[in-house]
């Protein structure tokens, strides 16, 4: 009997103590005060999936430097121009962004025809496929 009362004046003393402290946490909003930019551990050349870019508060942002070892150093936004030029974006003419793949070929051939990456840009993403002449 005087281990029950004991155990039950514990569970009654400690029922206030856990509502208090989750009425705290309930009180706090969650995305009440975001990190304004996104991590750099998002970016990351060594995993499977690194993203080019990602959407954060509503805006894209990129890894604007790499370190040596392929880790992210700092994120930028990526503004709407660069959007605009993103080969990539433009589904009517994709053929380029083959070779932008983790394991691109140097070469597709596409009904017939034998295309190859002729313009890098300065990350060295292909920007331009040419097809190549018939001999």
């Amino acid at each position: 009997m005087k281990y029950a009362i004991s155990t039950l004046l514990l569970i009654f003393t400690s029922i206030p103590i856990a509502f208090a402290d989750s009425e705290r946490k309930v009180s706090r909003k969650m995305g009440e005060t975001p990190d304004d930019i996104p991590c750099t551990c998002v970016f990351n050349k060594n995993r499977m999936w690194n993203p080019e870019k990602i959407v954060w508060n509503n805006e894209e942002w990129h890894c604007s430097k790499y370190n040596d070892d392929g880790t992210c150093e700092s994120v930028a936004l990526l503004n709407s121009k660069q959007t605009e030029i993103d080969p990539c974006s433009n589904n009517t003419s994709p053929l380029y962004c083959v070779f932008n793949l983790n394991q691109a070929p140097k070469f597709i051939e596409i009904e017939g025809y034998t295309w190859k990456c002729a313009i890098y840009d300065n990350n060295g993403k292909c920007i331009e496929a040419k097809k190549l002449k018939d001999d």
